[in-house]
């Protein structure tokens, strides 16, 4: 297993280091995991959509895993993990890997010392509006967190062949290095 804490300085680089991260998994079946902090105000989106033209001033880019389009801000965790569909550190049913990534991040905040504890969504049923679902925050996931109403925690998987990719977000303004201990602390994956 590999892990990288780079940051990168803007939306693009970031989704270019991830893109090579998942390149490399694909070539040598290796688990990579990256754990590295936002450095300006950027936007991600799924490959799938079309930023709107509203947003063409960002800084933004494409990201090669799904959900909806994204708002990232300086200090915020940003997470990447690309492993073959049968690494034996995740469960081996698709739809468990992001229960496992939720259930871990939610574990690393209560580790964290000034974390109030993170709950999961409550619903996964789309919420009802005169507009395809395109933010983020405008549809709950069940494989989300929240603290209080706000969500915290952000994730998309794609599968490929023989490999996934998740890409998350954790929404909180916290010490960048303190926080990544804590992720990395008591994880039996990654001790």
């Amino acid at each position: 297993m590999q892990i990288y804490t780079q940051s990168k300085p803007n939306a693009a680089e970031n989704m270019a280091f991830d893109r090579d991260l998942l390149g490399q998994t694909r070539a040598d079946h290796q688990l990579r995991f990256r754990l590295y902090t936002w450095e300006s105000i950027s936007v991600t989106y799924p490959e799938r959509i079309t930023l709107p033209a509203d947003y063409a001033q960002l800084d933004a880019a494409s990201r090669p895993s799904g959900g909806g389009i994204v708002f990232h801000h300086p200090g915020e965790l940003g997470f990447t993990c690309a492993a073959t569909l049968k690494d034996p550190h995740f469960p081996p049913q698709f739809r468990d890997k992001l229960c496992w990534f939720q259930d871990w991040i939610a574990q690393s905040l209560t580790r964290y010392p000034t974390s109030a504890p993170a709950t999961p969504s409550k619903s996964a049923t789309r919420t009802s509006s005169n507009h395809a679902p395109v933010l983020c925050t405008d549809y709950p996931s069940p494989y989300e967190l929240h603290l209080g109403d706000k969500k915290i925690l952000g994730l998309a998987i794609r599968r490929y062949k023989d490999v996934f990719l998740v890409q998350g977000v954790v929404h909180l303004s916290l010490p960048p290095q303190a926080f990544i201990d804590s992720f990395l602390r008591g994880s039996s994956c990654y001790v």
